[in-house]
């Protein structure tokens, strides 16, 4: 198969710490997550199984994969407490990048791809310090990272971020949610206010 010929090269690297990657039925990718099991660092012990769940991830999207950007997520990954994991995908190119802007209000840009930081933990007491990992993480990939993204991994609620990731799309969403959600009702979201009357 194609896809273990390229990763062939990555993996004589040596032995990593999880290799999850395979060929999977589009029906077990969707619950694929719950199986993924957790980035842990060399030695550490696995993370606590009992109690309700906890999960917090922030995300974003690369310009580009640069030797300074792969450094910091490496960098990163050194640090990391037990739980966490780091996700590197969604390379755009294609058809997808293809389609005219004006056609869909889901950003598309050739070349990016995008990433993310995830905790997953199940004391209450270890959400402080998870959530600040994840952040800090985050926020220190941002100096790379395009102030535009696909929206499912727009970590801000800043105005001019959900504007930018919408393009010039984001005037005729704002119409349609003024017909239809003109006091802002479903606002829990990388929001599209209203346009004015």
């Amino acid at each position: 198969m194609e896809g273990r010929r390229v990763l062939r090269s990555i993996r004589s690297f040596g032995p990593p710490i999880a290799d999850t990657i395979d060929t999977v039925s589009y029906a077990g990718l969707t619950d694929r997550l719950a199986g993924l099991g957790a980035f842990l660092r060399q030695g550490a012990p696995p993370p606590e199984k009992s109690g309700p769940g906890y999960n917090y991830w922030r995300g974003g999207s690369l310009k580009e994969l640069s030797n300074e950007a792969v450094e910091q997520m490496a960098a990163t990954a050194q640090q990391a407490p037990a739980g966490c994991s780091i996700g590197v995908g969604h390379y755009m190119h294609g058809q997808v990048c293809r389609v005219n802007q004006d056609a869909t209000p889901l950003r598309r840009t050739a070349g990016q791809l995008t990433y993310f930081f995830n905790s997953s933990w199940n004391d209450p007491r270890m959400a402080e310090t998870e959530i600040e990992w994840v952040s800090h993480s985050w926020a220190a990939m941002q100096r790379w990272s395009s102030e535009a993204t696909y929206i499912n991994y727009l970590s801000s609620d800043n105005q001019a971020a959900v504007k930018a990731s919408y393009l010039q799309s984001y005037d005729r969403l704002a119409a349609l949610k003024r017909k239809y959600d003109p006091t802002n009702f479903f606002h829990h979201n990388r929001n599209i206010r209203p346009a004015p009357a």
